[in-house]
C-alpha cells in the first residue's frame, strides 16, 4: 500500500491521540511526542488553490473546499481515494498570526486521484510528492496547534533535519 507507513504509524501509535488530546501536552518537551520522518510517494491529485490573509479571521472552510474537490473530481471524471489534505504555502507558522501583519499567503487543497487516471488538465490535476516530511499526530484545539509544530521544528533541528515552512495537514 502506497501509504503503508502513514497507516502502520496510525495504527500503533494510537496511544499518541489520548496523549496529545490532553493539557499536559501543551508545556511538554518533544520526546513525549511521537514524531518520524515518512516518505511521501509521488501521487496523482486533484488540487485548487486559495489565497488567504492569516491576519483576518483564518476560520478555513473545510467543508467548501470539500465541495469544491468534489466538484473538480466530477468535472474531470476521476475518482478520489484517501482524505483531504490542505498545504500551508508561504509560512507554516502565519496561520497562527505571529508572523506580522497584515501577511497574505496561500494554501493548496487536495486529494488523491485513482492510480492510473491520467493528467488530462494540468491545471487541476497534477503529481505530488516524492519527499521527506516530518510526522507528528495532533488532535485538539486548534488554538494550541502551534505548539506541536513548535515541537516538530524543535525536533528537527535537534536531528540536524533541514526543513521547509511549508506544512501538510490531513
Amino acid at each position: 500500500n502506497r501509504y503503508k507507513s502513514i497507516v502502520n504509524a496510525l495504527v500503533m501509535n494510537t496511544r499518541a491521540l489520548s496523549y496529545l488530546q490532553g493539557d499536559e501536552a501543551i508545556s511538554s518537551d518533544y520526546k513525549q511526542f511521537w514524531i518520524s520522518v515518512v516518505q511521501f510517494p509521488r501521487t496523482k491529485i486533484i488540487y485548487k488553490k486559495y489565497n488567504v490573509n492569516w491576519c483576518n479571521d483564518i476560520s478555513i472552510d473545510y467543508l467548501k473546499h470539500a465541495v469544491d474537490l468534489k466538484q473538480i473530481a466530477t468535472e474531470e471524471r476521476v475518482s478520489t481515494i484517501g482524505n483531504k489534505m490542505t498545504i500551508f504555502h508561504h509560512g507554516t507558522l502565519a496561520q497562527f498570526g505571529e508572523a506580522g501583519c497584515p501577511r497574505s499567503g496561500a494554501i493548496e487543497v487536495i486529494r488523491e486521484i485513482e492510480p492510473g487516471t491520467p493528467v488530462s488538465n494540468p491545471e487541476r490535476i497534477r503529481y505530488f510528492g516524492e519527499f521527506s516530511a516530518i510526522f507528528t499526530i495532533y488532535v485538539g484545539d486548534p488554538s494550541v496547534k502551534r505548539h506541536a509544530y513548535d515541537i516538530l521544528f524543535k525536533w528537527a533541528a535537534d536531528h540536524n533535519l533541514t526543513v521547509s515552512d511549508t506544512a501538510i495537514e490531513e
